[in-house]
């Protein structure tokens, strides 16, 4: 089953939920996920930003030389 109709079900599923406790966890759930994704973003950033001022950067020449074989 691919990701696209895993989410359908999913929100499916969703919509036919009557209780209100279930549906704040699966909110807070989302939030946690969301603020995870995101905590990850900027720590990538911030390393990315430490690398380039430590001159720990390859060039586009390089980097394209390096996956293109």
């Amino acid at each position: 089953m691919d990701l696209q109709t895993r989410k359908i079900e999913f929100i499916q599923k969703f919509l036919n939920l009557t209780d209100e406790n279930a549906v704040i966890r699966l909110e807070n759930q989302l939030k946690d996920e969301v603020n995870l994704l995101q905590f990850d973003l900027k720590k990538r950033v911030l390393e990315s930003e430490k690398d380039y001022e430590n001159g720990n950067t390859v060039s586009n020449t390089d980097l394209i030389s390096k996956y293109n074989g």
